[in-house]
């Protein structure tokens, strides 16, 4: 079994405006390439979460992001937020709950979280996160974002009925839902819509592609 290890710490939406998302990013990376040997020494780099919804008739649900968010507005993105180190420890953040285990438990369980509380699929029709992998948001200046795979038992029907009551917790931060089919995601790059997918959704694919392509191999 492969192992990965992450070496993580707590910052905040402030701390991220102010590095990863500043007129001021490049300059920021280039002194932390000077001083630190490190671009991203100076960058507060908060941990997202992210990922391929499939359906059981195997459609993956992309969410239209709504003209507000000051990220990617407008274009299509999966599913995804990040951690809550308040789910750890409360509004305390009692530094000695933060163990291991607890901090792996809410990565995972934050992105089945953002699952509900952004297509309004209750938590019991989702499978365990599958990580996939981690991607850097360039447009971000690198922010890293860890990207699973999640079945639902739900149809696209189902998920799209689901999502248009507009009773789930985060409905403003997106405006439709969009099914594409298997295929099309395994194509993705070679289509016009890949222009309208956020770059957290771009990444998020390409590491499913490469996950579906390492799987088929090793069947073989």
């Amino acid at each position: 079994m492969m192992r990965t290890q992450w070496d993580l710490g707590l910052t905040c939406y402030k701390d991220f405006l102010g590095t990863n998302f500043s007129p001021d990013a490049d300059l920021l990376q280039e002194m932390g390439k000077n001083v630190a040997g490190n671009l991203q020494a100076f960058m507060a780099d908060p941990l997202g979460v992210g990922c391929v919804l499939l359906t059981s008739d195997n459609q993956i649900v992309l969410l239209k992001r709504s003209g507000e968010c000051a990220e990617a507005p407008l274009l299509y993105d999966v599913p995804g937020g990040h951690p809550e180190p308040g789910e750890i420890s409360g509004d305390a953040l009692n530094a000695s709950l933060f163990t291991p285990e607890a901090i792996v438990t809410e990565i995972f369980s934050s992105i089945l979280r953002e699952v509900r509380d952004e297509v309004n699929l209750p938590l019991h029709s989702l499978s365990a996160p599958l990580l996939l992998g981690v991607a850097l948001n360039k447009h971000s200046h690198n922010r890293p974002s860890s990207e699973y795979l999640v079945r639902t038992e739900l149809s696209g029907s189902e998920v799209t009925t689901l999502y248009n009551t507009g009773s789930q917790s985060e409905a403003s931060e997106s405006t439709q839902v969009h099914l594409v089919s298997h295929d099309q995601l395994m194509n993705m790059q070679q289509t016009n819509f890949w222009q309208d997918l956020a770059p957290s959704a771009k990444g998020c694919f390409l590491l499913y592609q490469d996950f579906v392509k390492r799987s088929c191999c090793t069947q073989r």
